[in-house]
Order: C-alpha cells, then structure tokens, then sequence
C-alpha cells in the first residue's frame, strides 16, 4: 500500500494563492526571449507603418435639418423632407447617413461630374472596361475613400475623404457634399412633378366622370318626368294627399256608419212609437222636432184629462183626435227625413267609393315614387362622389403644382473642405506603441506558454497529482555548492550547505513516511538514466550515516556501476561474486571516509543482471544485509530501461524514485511508475533531483533551504558527530 505522509512543505501557508513571485521568476527566466520578441514585433510593425504610402484627409460639414421650411403654409407635403417627431428624426438621420454612403450618391457625383470618371488619381486607367464597368468601378472607389460622422447631440454631418492625393481629398469631400444637398432637392422635386403628373391625369378621370354622372341623373328627371318638381317633392305631395284622402275617408266611412245606424233607428221608430226616438235624432229636421215637442204636450194633457175626468168627457175624444193627427203628422215627417236619411248616406257611399279610388291611385304613385327614388339616390351619390373626389383632386394638383416649384431644402452646408498637406497616416509613433504592446502580449503568452506547456515534472503538484506518489523533497543542484574533490561527497565536507539540509529533509521524510515499520531496506531507481539516482543514493546513505545509523550502500545498478567511483573504493569483489559464493561478506564489504557509511560493490559485471537478482540467493543476501545494517539501500538502473529494479523492489522494503527537475517528464514517472507497482505496490514516494533554486517553481523553498545553523555551527557538528 503506498504511503501517503505528506511531505514537508516549506511554502505551506502560501498552497493555493497566486505566488506573484512566480510570474516575476518566470518573466526573470525568459527575459532575453521576452525582451527580443518584443524588440522584434516593435521593430516590423514601426518599419511597415514607414513603409506605407501616406494618407490625407479633408472634410465638409453638412446640417440636416428635421425639417425644411415649410413654405405652403399648412399643406401636407407630397414627399416630407424629416418630421417634428424625435423617434421618426432618429430614423431619418440613419436614412441620410445610408444614403450619404451608398453607392448610388458615388454614382451621381460621377454622374454630376463626370472628369472624375477619367481622373487616373481616382482610378488608375483600366483599358478594356466598358462604361458602364468603369462607372461602377469609380463609384466604388470614391464610396471606399469616403468616411461620414454624425455629431453627437448635434444635426452636423461630417463628410471625409481620405486618399493619397491631399488635393483630391477636399474635391470629392465637396463635390459629395455639393450633390447629396442637390439630391435632396431633386429627388423631392422629382417625386412631387411625379405625384403631380399622376394628379392630374386622376383629375381628368375624376372630371369625365362627374360629367358622365350629371348627365345620366338629368337623363333620369326628364324620362320620369320629375324636371318641374324635384322627387322629394313629389314625395312630399303624394304623402300630404295619402294623408288627406286617408282622413276624408275614415270621415266618409264614420259619418256612412252614423247615418246607417240613424236610418235604422228612424226607421224603427216610423214603424213604432216616434216619441221613444231620443230628440238628438231631431236636431236637423225642426219640423219634425216641433211635432214632437207639440206631441209630447198634448198627449200630456190627454193624460191629465183621462187622469182628473175619466173617459166621459167629450174633451177626452177631442184631445185624443188631436194627439192622433200630431202623431200621424210627426209620423209623415219622419217617413221625410228617412228619404233624406237615404239620399245622404247615398251620398256618403259614394264620397267613401271616391276615396278609396284616390287612395289607391296615390298609393300606387307613392309605390313608384320610391322605386325611383332607389334609381335616383344611386345617380345622385355618384354625381355627389364624382363632383367631391374632382374637387379634392383640382385642389390637390393646385397644391402639388405649387410644390414641385418649391426649392426648400432642409440640408445646407456648413463648412467646406479645404486641403490639408499634414497626413494622418501612417502614424509611427502610434504604430510603434501598437507594436510595442504587440510584442509584450506576444513575449508573454510565449514565455509562459512554453512554462505551462512543458510536460517535465518540475513541481511538488506534478509529483502528486501527475505521477500519484508521495512528494518526499528536493534536492538542489549541486554545481554550486560542490567545491574541489568529489562532487558526491560535497553535503559530507559541507553539513551546513543548502544541498546538505535538503538530504535531511529527506531524511526525515522517508523515517516519517512508515512510522509502524521502519524501512530498513531501500531501492533507489528512476525511470530514464541521467536523473542523478546515484548521487541521491550517497547524498541519503551520508545523512543517514550522519544520524548514527550504519548505512550500507549496494550498488547492484549491475550494467553501469558507479558508487565505487564515487566513494573511491575498489570494484574487485562486490554483489556478483558474493550471489555466486565467489567471495564472503567481510571482504566484500568497503568502508568509506564517512563514518557509518559503508558500500558493498557491484563487483565484476555479469552477462545477466536480471536473472542473478532473481535468484533465491541474491534474496539471501539482502535478508542478510538488512540483518547486518541499520539501514541498507540499493542503487538500481532505470525502470523503462531494464526490469532490474522491478526485481529489487520484491526483496526491498519501499522503493524510492528519483525524478530530474525540469528533464524528467510526467508520462514517464507515471509509466515507471506502474512497472514497479505491478511487483511491489509499496512506493516511499518521489525525490526531486537538481533543483535550480532560483527557478520560478522553488521561490517558497529557497528561501527555507538558505535557513543556516549560523548562530552555532559547531554544536551542531558536534551533535552530528555525537550521533554518529
């Protein structure tokens, strides 16, 4: 199972900022490539701008007015030249801007000044180019020459031209100018003779037909008769004679109904009793009203003669005679006025027949009246329309008319162009300031794309994250500190060094990383050559040996051994002879200069290094090597180089990598890696070797490495010496 102790970290407080200091030591690191890339981009962007042929610039001002003057007073315009309305002006102004930099303006300005179309500063001769193409091609080079503004919070226009030819500038500037204000006018004047022209051709329509209406409604009075009186008021007297004849005759017909009823009465009472007729019956006969009266008195007087004598009285028979000749009397008139009775009611039938015909005659004009009245009120709306839509158009054409004579304008000049020799490109300085930033941006992104691109295992991150194994320590390089004499023996003669305190370090790291087992035996391999593992192994067998523990070094790296060299003792007898019973362990076992430390050589190089690690007693000899020592550790070759190490790792207690800052990369540690772990999952974890203290990845350990035991150097020698 791999450890996972975390390694000291002497910039533990810093984890996970922004180290600014890293920046500043990788900006430091590439300075010169910073400085030249910078220098360079400077240098090209200032010499092309110096190369660049010079542009000048002239400008005119124009002011467009929301609207122009309204001459006709309050006659809607044919074609509105702007409005009072803020949103409508927005929209407007954009509409004079697209038109100022159309290329139809282009066109007309060719069109209006037509030296321009063979003028080789505008367009250099093109022979072969029919009009119509060179036209265009012109119009399309004045429209890329030209740049139009809008003032801010203003109605100025600024029309600019831009071109080699410092005359030509202000020439097209105004002549562009000079058109667009006469456009304006023109293309008005255009569309109102237009609107116009389309006026009074409807008019002439509009007057053929009024005259074509009047004359079908005349036609229509004289065939029906209605010229003399108009319809309305025939349809008036009809109504007023339906109304008469109608009251005359319900009079008729009441006054035939009251005489019936009178002649029947009458002539119930002739046949009965006359004095039971009520005297209304009486009021235009006086005759026969007096006969009554003169009946009624006498038959009174019978009564009160009957009453007072009886019938004895020879005046009762008189009375009686004389009531009897006023009754036949009264009788005689009522047979007269019932012959009047006939002779009127006769006449009243008649009167009522007479109505009656006169109403239906009037009834059926009345009926022919209003089928007319449909027929004339359709041609009257015709020659009413037709006369309203000819007078609206007579005087819509008087007003256009009056309009395409109006030469108002809403846009005026307000500064022509002049000519100016000051160019306004190319602008070196400006150029140079671009180039410069240019280069800047561009030296960066270089220097630390190149940092952050590379994939070498350069920082404690790549170790843990990269390659998932234990961050143990540095080690810094040694070029500086190592001095005269061997370069592995320098953290011996230098205890105090930078180099020195990194070993112990690790030192401490490898005891903390197993602390219910400590780690007797150790291999030490990488995974590439020339990573420094050699190195590593006397620099961690000195500062264990320095920390009492007899250390013993085995240099079983049986292709390229190196530890006799670099501890000075002699390669004759080693680990081949002793696994082939050539040689015991007294002799082949060397003391070095360092106390405690001792080394066991590769001894001769056999032919198959693999299989003689492989064999039981080469197993033998490290079980009593670790019986022998305190601590023993193997220098083995590299893992993607030969399966040496993957052997020595079965018989071993941890396996401990070296990695080369900076040469090293991520993919290898990992694939070496997953080679010994397959043979022995325990990995110690992982040395980074040759560390340059001054590069960008180590700030927050440099400074905690140059930490000296400068108050009392010689205690802690002697406490050095005491240990061991």
């Amino acid at each position: 199972m791999e450890s996972q102790t975390p390694a000291i970290d002497p910039a533990q407080d810093e984890d996970k900022k922004i180290d600014l200091r890293y920046y500043w030591a990788v900006i430091k690191k590439r300075l010169w490539m910073i400085i030249a890339v910078t220098v360079a981009v400077t240098t090209l962007q200032v010499v092309r701008a110096a190369r660049k042929p010079k542009i000048y610039k002239a400008g005119a001002t124009i002011i467009i007015d929301p609207q122009a003057p309204n001459v006709l007073g309050d006659q809607v315009e044919v074609v509105q030249l702007g409005s009072g309305n803020a949103w409508i002006n927005e929209e407007y102004f954009n509409t004079q801007y697209r038109i100022l930099t159309s290329l139809y303006l282009a066109k007309r300005v060719v069109e209006t000044y037509p030296q321009l179309l063979n003028d080789p500063r505008v367009l250099p001769p093109t022979p072969g180019m029919k009009p119509d193409e060179r036209l265009e091609a012109v119009a399309g080079a004045i429209q890329g020459r030209l740049r139009v503004g809008i003032g801010k919070d203003s109605r100025v226009f600024s029309i600019q031209v831009r071109d080699r030819d410092f005359k030509l500038c202000p020439e097209l500037a105004n002549y562009i100018a000079e058109v667009f204000i006469n456009d304006n006018v023109l293309v008005k004047r255009g569309q109102t003779m237009e609107a116009n022209r389309f006026v009074t051709k409807k008019l002439d329509e509009a007057r053929k037909e009024l005259d074509e209406a009047e004359k079908a409604l005349i036609a229509y009075k004289e065939h029906n008769n209605i010229l003399s009186v108009s319809l309305e008021d025939r349809q008036n007297l009809l109504s007023k004679g339906l109304e008469t004849f109608s009251t005359a005759l319900n009079d008729a017909t009441r006054q035939r109904i009251e005489l019936q009823g009178r002649r029947k009465a009458m002539a119930a009472l002739i046949e009965g009793d006359p004095l039971s007729a009520p005297s209304s019956y009486f009021n235009n006969a006086p005759t026969a009203a007096a006969l009554r009266e003169t009946l009624l008195t006498e038959q009174q007087k019978l009564a009160d003669i009957e009453d007072r004598y009886g019938d004895k009285m020879a005046q009762i028979a008189t009375q009686r005679a004389r009531v009897a000749a006023l009754r036949a009397a009264l009788k005689s008139e009522g047979q007269s006025l019932l012959r009047a009775l006939d002779a009127e009611l006769r006449s009243v039938k008649d009167a009522e027949v007479n109505y009656q015909a006169q109403l239906k005659t009037l009834t059926e004009d009345a009926f022919q009246v209003n089928s007319k009245e449909v027929d004339y009120k359709k041609l009257m709306r015709r020659a009413v329309t037709a006369e309203a839509n000819y007078k609206q158009l007579l005087e819509r054409s008087q007003q256009s008319g009056l309009q395409a004579q109006d030469y108002a304008n809403n846009i005026r000049m307000l500064d022509r162009a002049r000519p100016s020799s000051t160019p306004i490109a190319p602008n070196v300085q400006m150029s140079g300031i671009t180039g410069l930033m240019m280069g800047l941006v561009l030296s960066f992104a270089l220097a630390f794309g190149i940092e952050f691109l590379d994939r070498s295992v350069k920082t404690q991150e790549d170790i843990e994250q990269g390659a998932r194994m234990t961050f143990l320590g540095i080690v810094p390089s040694l070029q500086a500190e190592a001095g005269p004499g061997k370069p592995e023996l320098s953290i011996a003669k230098h205890p105090d060094s930078v180099v020195a305190e990194s070993c112990r370090v690790l030192r401490t790291n490898i005891q903390f990383s197993s602390a219910d087992k400590p780690l007797r035996t150790l291999v030490v391999t990488s995974s590439s050559p020339r990573e420094g593992k050699t190195m590593t192994v006397v620099n961690l067998g000195i500062v264990m040996a320095q920390a009492g523990h007899r250390t013993l070094l085995v240099d079983t790296d049986m292709r390229r051994p190196r530890l006799h060299k670099a501890l000075g003792v002699s390669n004759e007898d080693g680990v081949s002879r002793m696994v082939v019973g050539a040689t015991d362990l007294e002799r082949a076992v060397k003391s070095t200069e360092v106390p405690n430390l001792f080394l066991l050589p590769c001894g001769p190089i056999p032919p198959n290094p693999a299989e003689l690690l492989q064999t039981e007693k080469f197993a033998a000899l490290a079980k009593l090597l670790a019986d022998k020592f305190d601590r023993v550790i193997f220098d083995s070759p590299p893992v993607l180089s030969v399966t040496d190490a993957a052997v020595l790792s079965r018989v071993v207690d941890g396996t401990i990598f070296v990695v080369r800052a900076g040469r090293t990369t991520r993919d290898a540690v990992a694939s070496a890696r997953r080679a010994i772990v397959n043979v022995n999952p325990y990995i110690v974890g992982a040395v980074l070797n040759d560390v340059d203290l001054k590069s960008p990845h180590y700030q927050g350990y440099a400074s905690y490495y140059k930490y000296r035991y400068r108050e009392a150097p010689k205690v802690a020698s002697a406490s050095t010496d005491q240990n061991a």
